[in-house]
């Protein structure tokens, strides 16, 4: 799906080169990385100096062959469509069946925006991330000059982003809570603190690692930890293996194990962490 999601994305990115507005076209997601499977989507980023008109958009779904499933109007800079392709011919190749192309638009400047107050104003807010995350993965398809110097500002990573990140992270859920849901047999509270500690597992290991998540709803982890240098031994199955046990509290004493050893990981590896606060909300947060 990967290679055949790279040829689809590289038609689909002629929709919209021809336009003098557009800057940069690259194809990002689980395509990109190269792990996409028969469930995988297109992403397309789009980057245009001004915003585009819903006319523009229109006519390059158009042109390239696919039904508007869903349109979202330009607000903040930014804009997405679901586009549904169900036959589309790249070079001498025919594809057939149903794929979805998700084209997201957004302004050059708001993207360069987003790269500087994550990198250099440790904003973590998702819309920063998330597009960090995206440049850092993509595949330039045009524009590449562009989006090379976005995926070198990206890169940089800086200790000050990764301590941040940690820190927001540390509380691993309220994991502590979960002793007293346990005997109240409180399951569904049970089962949401599980889900906050691999939630914030994941996220230290990513940015003690300096890697972003590939997606902020925890999509691919498997695929993501296994390519980490720092992690727990067998951190992927221990965290996949949560919730096969028939006892959650039993899932949650296991689970606090493993968020221990996150934590001496961090000890270990970003001492930072423990010498600046750069964690406003919880500014004592440390692995004290």
């Amino acid at each position: 799906m990967s290679r055949a999601g790279l040829d689809l994305a590289r038609a689909g990115a002629g929709a919209y080169t021809d336009n003098p507005n557009v800057r940069a076209v690259m194809v990002g997601g689980s395509v990109a990385r190269g792990c996409a499977d028969e469930f995988s989507d297109v992403e397309i980023g789009v980057f245009w100096l001004t915003p585009p008109s819903d006319r523009e958009r229109m006519e390059a779904v158009s042109r390239m062959g696919g039904e508007v499933w869903k349109f979202e109007p330009f607000r903040n800079g930014r804009a997405g469509e679901h586009v549904g392709i169900l036959e589309a011919v790249v070079g001498s190749k025919r594809f057939q069946g149903t794929a979805m192309v998700s084209p997201i638009h957004l302004l050059v400047e708001a993207a360069e925006e987003r790269i500087g107050a994550l990198i250099d104003g440790l904003d973590t807010a998702s819309h920063n991330y998330e597009i960090a995350t995206a440049v850092h993965y993509g595949v330039p398809l045009y524009g590449d000059a562009l989006i090379e110097g976005w995926k070198k500002r990206a890169g940089a990573f800086p200790t000050r982003l990764a301590v941040k990140l940690v820190q927001e992270n540390l509380w691993l859920g309220p994991w502590f809570n979960w002793t007293g849901y346990g005997k109240r047999v409180d399951h569904l509270v049970v089962a949401r603190h599980l889900v906050w500690m691999q939630q914030g597992i994941v996220s230290i290991l990513a940015a003690l690692n300096r890697e972003y998540l590939p997606s902020l709803e925890y999509k691919w982890v498997r695929w993501f930890i296994d390519r980490l240098r720092i992690k727990p031994a067998d951190c992927a199955v221990r965290l996949k293996a949560t919730f096969g046990k028939g006892d959650l509290s039993e899932a949650a004493c296991e689970l606090v194990e493993l968020g221990m050893e996150v934590i001496d990981l961090v000890e270990d590896h970003l001492p930072e962490v423990n010498e600046m606060s750069l964690f406003e909300a919880h500014p004592g947060v440390d692995t004290s």
